[in-house]
């Protein structure tokens, strides 16, 4: 006998059922983590969050609240030589003068409501295997990479911030974008 969640078709961008809580989004990013990095494509992102994966660039997109107005995009590119092959990130929506709806990444921007605090993703991500290589702080824009594989993710963080002892303090740190690029081939 099938229960209804077995039979319940998946969803497809803005079709109006009840969009992800943060913790939905956080539990199915971390299954597609979990994964051979090699094995990340359609089908394994589609199946992780049972969505429908649409368009040239592999594409689901959800309005997350709109109080405030937030939204989130998955893409599942086509593997090329150094490019990315998977990418999630948060969005403010906003208006322009026009009325043309705009999508603001800027991490800073994003409600924290709307993003994972960072050490206890990061702590679940280097169980599944990703390796910690360092940290770029530029101007606001901090990224935090990891390899597996020969695979680069890229975790974009804000509010990043050094203890009194010049440790990483990440009791504040939020992740609103993560990237995903396949090794260079030579």
């Amino acid at each position: 006998m099938n229960t209804a969640a077995e039979t319940k078709p998946p969803k497809r961008s803005l079709d109006g059922s009840a969009p992800f809580t943060m913790p939905e989004i956080e539990e199915r990013l971390l299954k597609v983590l979990a994964l051979p990095p090699a094995q990340i494509n359609k089908e394994s992102v589609e199946k992780a969050f049972e969505v429908v994966l649409e368009g040239e660039d592999n594409t689901f997109y959800e309005n997350t609240s709109d109080l405030p107005p937030t939204a989130f995009l998955l893409e599942v590119l086509t593997p090329r030589p150094a490019g990315r092959i998977f990418e999630y990130n948060m969005f403010l929506r906003r208006k322009n003068e026009e009325g043309k709806e705009l999508l603001i990444e800027t991490p800073r921007e994003i409600p924290e409501a709307y993003k994972s605090p960072y050490l206890p993703f990061v702590q679940k991500l280097e169980s599944f295997g990703w390796q910690h290589k360092g940290l770029n702080s530029d101007a606001g824009n901090h990224s935090s990479y990891f390899m597996k594989d020969g695979f680069l993710l890229v975790v974009h963080i804000d509010n990043y911030q050094y203890g009194v002892n010049g440790q990483p303090d990440h009791a504040q740190t939020r992740i609103s974008r993560i990237v995903i690029n396949a090794p260079i081939k030579r």
